[in-house]
């Protein structure tokens, strides 16, 4: 309640919670920002099948996740969507069909040469062995090809095998002998839902050079949520800092940031990890994008 007038109008609060307090924080949260601003409710994977937990697979199921309640200030608040690679038996149900490569692809679309990816890696002067096909398809995945049937483009006709066509609505096709041309770069990766199974917690004590035991989460999903919510200079507030994950991420990739920590991690955890990012000495986590400037430390004693 007492963050709520300090969020940005198109600004989001974003709480991570476990089982045990999830059902009572969203019908609080509801209350506080309103139901109707309840954006999503993720799933994040936050433990793996092994440890202590696995002592108890006869009385309960082993606690692998947790929940992120995220809220928005009002209807002006807007997502970043982001995209992730694929996994690897996805990518190669597509890769088997995108075989084709456009070898002038800065020609107008209907000058475009279009080989197979073999007899192009052959002109390049290197053998074509199945590692190599992979490497160019992926490396080049913005112009390699595959064609689709499109109703609208299947009743169209050209001189050269490729045009570009613009369609009534205004979308932009690429004509390629009757059919659509797909572009590889297109589909090697997917928009985040609210189900993030990806991030790993392994290791996690090292990051940041922080050990801190209870409720450290990892740079990487603090990345996802600030790059979700915010854009570069943006402010971000973290009132329980814990060992600093939050600030850290923020300085790594272009954020301002503010933290707030009664414990005395602020000076064991949090003020050497920061510094460690300025100096280029930071362990672990995200790479940063980043430096950052200065940052200062005020002291504020409570009132009794």
């Amino acid at each position: 309640m007492a963050l709520r007038p300090l969020l940005a109008p198109t600004g989001f609060v974003c709480v991570q919670i476990d089982d045990r307090e999830y059902a009572y924080l969203q019908v609080l949260m509801d209350r506080i920002f309103g139901r109707a601003r309840r954006v999503a409710t993720v799933v994040v994977k936050m433990s793996e099948l092994s440890g202590v937990k696995m002592g108890h697979v006869e009385t309960r199921l082993p606690k692998l996740k947790e929940y992120l309640l995220i809220y928005s200030a009002n209807d002006a608040a807007k997502l970043r969507p982001q995209r992730v690679p694929k996994d690897a038996e996805t990518l190669h149900r597509y890769l088997k069909y995108y075989n084709k490569i456009i070898d002038n692809p800065d020609a107008p679309a209907s000058e475009w040469r279009i080989l197979s990816i073999r007899d192009w890696l052959r002109e390049q002067g290197v053998r074509a062995t199945k590692k190599s096909v992979r490497e160019a398809q992926l490396r080049h995945s913005e112009r390699v090809v595959y064609r689709t049937n499109n109703a609208f483009l299947s009743t169209l006709d050209f001189d050269t095998p490729t045009a570009e066509v613009l369609s009534p609505t205004g979308k932009k096709y690429i004509w390629w002998e009757g059919k659509q041309m797909l572009f590889l770069t297109d589909h090697t990766h997917t928009y985040v839902g609210d189900l993030w199974t990806d991030i790993s917690t392994i290791n996690l004590n090292k990051e940041g050079g922080a050990a801190f035991r209870y409720s450290k989460k990892p740079e990487a999903l603090i990345e996802r949520i600030l790059r979700l919510l915010s854009d570069a200079g943006d402010w971000v507030l973290d009132p329980f800092a814990g060992s600093g994950t939050t600030g850290a991420v923020a300085q790594k990739i272009g954020r301002r940031w503010v933290m707030i920590e009664q414990g005395e991690h602020l000076h064991t955890h949090i003020v050497p990890r920061i510094e460690a990012i300025q100096t280029g000495e930071d362990t672990g986590g995200i790479q940063p994008y980043e430096r950052g400037g200065a940052f200062r430390i005020r002291e504020v004693k409570s009132k009794k």
